[in-house]
């Protein structure tokens, strides 16, 4: 909405101001929704200095103001509201501190890593526009000018040989998976992760679908880069500006995870899917799409979709459902983990507010130091069963992507008393 409502601003003869200010209202909620959305307004400033459409004077000045007067100000009160009224995050306030432990090597292993993480999931993200391009990619490379030869050379250059890299790694797609894995749809935090519906060969033609996808983005991309310059691309490269700082912006809080497997999480590649999805329609204009079979990829993700988050949604029911039988069977809180949202919504305000230090007599998930320090697992909700763990109670849930039965289990630690009341 930032960038659509500031294209329009530049372009307008009248009420121009107007839609800059609305831009800059959608950039401040954009702030206030992830830190990264501050990198909206500042992508705009940098595009309109550099093409030399904002200049040290008066104009330049208002026009400034107008784009960035307001996510200031909301920047302003959401961090006077994070400092004084909620108190600043422990994970946020060791941001800094990370990135400066990790220095110039770590930065450059993000670089390397994301820079090709990203270059395939954007071929999961426009997907379907790709595949309606399939049946023109032989007249695409066809008509290349020299600037477009050099752009898709680069990107299939640098997405081949990291992807290369990654496959002899044994890493395939989805990278950095965290809402989007082998289990499915949503987050595996619940001891034991969830049930895989992908092997190592369906993630392999993942991948090759991914990376096929992308080099076709590519030559789109290069169609687009060799274009005269009219109007049109001059707003192209406004949305293309905020994008790459949105790029930016997946790398500070990717520094935690440096030293995960994965090195980030797929959440903060979420606000590069609409800027691959518009510029990739940008650059396919006048390119006869082949429609029906953009469509059917559509189909095909829209029906994952709904399989996928309605699994999920009854994995997390069949999850709390257990945990409340825990709880009428006399097991309190303290002394149950039910994976990270239980144990967040119900002992994270406890723990913080007791300065209660980790009770846990063995290690555990990470959610049970971040969010729940107060609980000691004595019970826990598993979907396998666990060393030093004897079976309470079983259940099974329906699952409709599931290759196989889907259960979970109400863990019981081996010395740990049984509960006061029988469980049902």
């Amino acid at each position: 909405i930032a960038a659509y409502c500031t294209a329009r601003g530049f372009g307008a003869e009248r009420h121009g101001g107007r839609w800059l200010v609305a831009g800059s209202a959608a950039a401040a909620l954009a702030l206030l929704t992830r830190q990264q959305g501050a990198l909206i307004p500042l992508a705009i400033a940098v595009f309109l200095l550099l093409t030399g459409r904002l200049r040290p004077n008066r104009v330049g000045l208002a026009t400034l103001l107008q784009i960035g007067a307001l996510p200031v100000a909301a920047g302003a009160g959401y961090l006077f509201w994070l400092r004084f009224v909620n108190d600043v995050p422990s994970v946020q306030q060791s941001v800094l501190r990370e990135a400066a432990a990790q220095g110039w090597p770590g930065t450059w292993l993000l670089l390397q890593r994301l820079t090709v993480y990203e270059l395939a999931y954007v071929g999961l993200f426009a997907l379907p526009i790709a595949v309606a391009a399939l049946p023109t990619g032989r007249r695409l490379l066809a008509s290349m000018s020299g600037r477009g030869r050099l752009v898709f050379a680069i990107w299939e250059g640098v997405l081949l040989l990291g992807v290369g890299a990654a496959w002899a790694a044994g890493r395939r797609m989805p990278y950095i998976p965290q809402f989007f894995g082998s289990g499915g749809l949503g987050p595996p935090d619940v001891l034991g992760s969830r049930p895989r519906i992908f092997d190592a060969n369906a993630l392999g033609w993942l991948t090759v679908v991914c990376v096929g996808a992308s080099l076709l983005l590519a030559l789109l991309a290069a169609r687009g880069a060799g274009a005269p310059p009219p109007s049109r691309r001059a707003k192209a490269g406004l949305v293309l500006a905020i994008g790459l700082g949105q790029v930016v912006g997946v790398l500070p809080p990717s520094y935690h995870y440096l030293g995960w497997t994965a090195g980030s999480l797929d959440r903060y590649l979420l606000p590069l899917l609409p800027f691959a999805i518009a510029l990739a329609l940008w650059a396919a204009r006048g390119v006869r799409l082949a429609l029906p079979l953009g469509w059917l990829v559509v189909a095909l993700l829209a029906a994952f979709s709904i399989a996928g988050t309605r699994d999920y949604l009854v994995f997390m029911d069949a999850v709390w459902n257990m945990a409340r039988t825990a709880n009428a069977a006399g097991v309190p809180n303290e002394r149950l983990d039910a994976g990270s949202a239980w144990d967040g919504y119900h002992l994270y305000e406890l723990s913080v507010a007791g300065h209660i230090k980790p009770r846990a007599l063995t290690k555990g998930p990470w959610w049970v130091y971040f969010y729940a320090p107060a609980t000691d697992s004595s019970y826990v909700v598993a979907t396998v069963p666990q060393p030093g763990y004897v079976v309470a109670m079983t259940r099974s849930y329906p699952a409709w992507l599931a290759r196989g039965p889907t259960r979970l289990y109400l863990l019981r630690r081996l010395w740990s008393p049984w509960p006061a009341r029988p469980m049902r």
